[in-house]
């Protein structure tokens, strides 16, 4: 199993278009709004993010999301991820939307990608398992998961369960660098572990509360280390 790290534009950037594919850099995530113009040379989107929340009240504007689906598929993303917010008063109407956009995203040729809400506040974040139960709903058509390290983590999860639970419909992971310290190195090193078990994934974005004081190209190094430890 090769590891090619993806990359997060919500990071800031540090190195130049040549070091982001000499260190292994393949691709990235995009805003869904920037439609991913200007990206680096030599990089295509792995996903686009929403940054929206759902189950939050707020109305799903569905001709959004087709712009959105229509361009993932278009440029060979993996699909077009949100956070899902699942509180008691909640679950129906994040349920509802989780549907209809699944459904609409399988019949544009791509996937919605769903993570958890995570933040300071505890009532604004949500478990892992509600969205696996969504994905067997729909039995992973139009749909998958976003598995979040560090957030997994935050939330009382073990993401290396979480892989082994899902059943296959992990599409993309999120991995901080050891060299951040938002995760324990152990718990990175288990999730590289059982990536290298589940072949249906062969990279991972580089994600996470970076540390302003570990230079990228640093963090991008501890991560790749973390991952040849964990394969030999």
């Amino acid at each position: 199993m090769k590891l090619a790290i993806h990359f997060s534009l919500r990071e800031p950037a540090s190195l130049s278009d040549e070091e982001l594919v000499e260190f292994g850099l393949r691709g990235v995530e995009v805003p869904a709004g920037r439609a991913a113009t200007g990206l680096p040379a030599g990089l295509k989107p792995c996903l686009f993010d929403a940054h929206v929340v759902l189950g939050d009240g707020n109305r799903v504007d569905v001709e959004m999301w087709d712009g959105w689906f229509r361009a993932a598929r278009a440029r060979g993303a993996q699909g077009v991820a949100a956070a899902v917010r699942v509180e008691p008063d909640t679950v129906d109407e994040a349920t509802r939307a989780v549907l209809r956009l699944g459904e609409l995203a399988f019949q544009r040729g791509t996937r919605l990608l769903l993570t958890v809400r995570t933040g300071n506040d505890p009532a604004l974040q949500a478990s892992y398992v509600p969205l696996i139960s969504w994905c067997e709903r729909l039995d992973g058509r139009g749909i998958g998961i976003v598995l979040d390290v560090e957030a997994a983590g935050l939330l009382g999860d073990d993401p290396r369960q979480l892989l082994r639970e899902a059943h296959g419909y992990v599409q993309h992971v999120r991995v901080p660098s050891p060299a951040w310290r938002c995760a324990d190195e152990a718990i990175v090193a288990g999730v590289m572990r059982e990536l290298h078990r589940v072949s249906y994934i062969d990279y991972v974005s580089l994600y996470g509360q970076n540390d302003p004081d570990v230079p990228m190209a640093e963090a991008i190094d501890a991560l790749r280390q973390a991952a040849v430890r964990a394969w030999v």
